[in-house]
């Protein structure tokens, strides 16, 4: 019989993290050398205008919203008295924290994709960054749940 720790829980929120990531990166570069967007200008511009302006205020209002979210879940977890309840809730605050962030940017991939609107990419790769800065970890989920990070499996 192992001894060892069972790390999967928590390693498969590393995970779904990092396929939220992944597929927003993956996205970009399938469209940037499968079908690229208009470079030349040419680009729809009855879209430069509107859905350019939506795709960048839907991304700056998904990270406050992400973070009420997850703290509200946080919270919830806190009050939990087992450790697989709190780690449930962590799971699922993560989980829908990287989901409202990803839908932020997956609209502004298509509405850079669809209008040609290079800018775009800037809000989605501080998405993408922020993202990166906020990947889970055991010392990050101990911290928030208010336990000693050994008890995580």
């Amino acid at each position: 019989m192992s001894t060892a720790p069972n790390r999967v829980p928590f390693t498969s929120i590393m995970i779904v993290w990092g396929a939220l990531m992944a597929s927003q990166v993956g996205i970009i570069a399938f469209l940037l050398f499968v079908m690229p967007p208009a470079t030349d200008g040419s680009g729809n511009e009855a879209l430069q205008g509107t859905l350019d302006i939506a795709a960048a205020v839907y991304i700056l209002m998904s990270l406050p919203l992400s973070v009420a979210v997850f703290r509200k879940l946080i919270r919830k977890a806190e009050n939990t008295p087992d450790m697989a309840g709190k780690l449930s809730e962590f799971s699922k605050a993560t989980i829908l924290k990287g989901a409202i962030l990803e839908g932020g940017t997956m609209l502004g991939i298509v509405s850079w994709w669809l209008s040609g609107s290079d800018w775009l990419l800037g809000f989605v790769a501080a998405v993408l960054l922020l993202m990166l800065l906020q990947f889970p970890t055991r010392r990050q989920a101990a911290a928030q749940l208010g336990i000693s990070e050994e008890k995580i499996p």
